[in-house]
């Protein structure tokens, strides 16, 4: 099957700019880009043919872009949205540490809070005895060296010469 030159150049001239290109809805690009890839796999001069697989080029840098720009939209709206909900637990946890003059009357806290001090009673205090300390020429069983505190060998001195 011959390609119409016409009809190929018409659809040339339709998508030859990028505002066209924009202008376009995705069914209508999709649409070209059928046309174009059906048209590379014919017999066609081969300044047609140079047209044929830069339009398709076009159409698929244009595809790319709408989905870029889409990314791009959602990740500027998940940004707002998290710098939104920054701002407001901010705002409210600065207005939940900071009482309200109408929160400070009814507090139980403050309104158990007496305005003057009363004096508490010292407590007594108790006789305590003083043991004499005795002191004993014998060694204790608890003045023996510990395992802790004694001396560690050495690598070097634990070999045999």
């Amino acid at each position: 099957m011959a390609v119409n030159r016409d009809e190929f150049w018409q659809k040339v001239t339709e998508i030859d700019t990028p505002e066209k290109l924009r202008a376009l809805k995705p069914r209508q690009l999709r649409k070209y880009q059928r046309y174009f890839v059906e048209v590379q796999y014919q017999e066609l001069a081969p300044a047609d043919d140079k047209a044929a697989r830069n339009h398709l080029d076009r159409l698929n840098e244009e595809f790319v872009r709408r989905r870029s720009s889409w990314g791009t939209s959602i990740g500027v709206a998940a940004l707002c949205v998290a710098l939104i909900g920054t701002v407001v637990g901010l705002v409210r946890c600065k207005r939940d540490s900071h009482p309200t003059d109408s929160q400070r009357l009814t507090s139980p806290s403050f309104a158990a809070t007496p305005s003057i001090p009363t004096q508490q009673p010292l407590p007594t205090q108790q006789p305590t005895q003083t043991v004499p300390e005795t002191f004993s020429p014998t060694p204790s069983v608890t003045a023996t060296r510990s395992p802790t505190t004694r001396k560690r060998r050495s690598p070097q001195s634990r070999r045999k010469h």
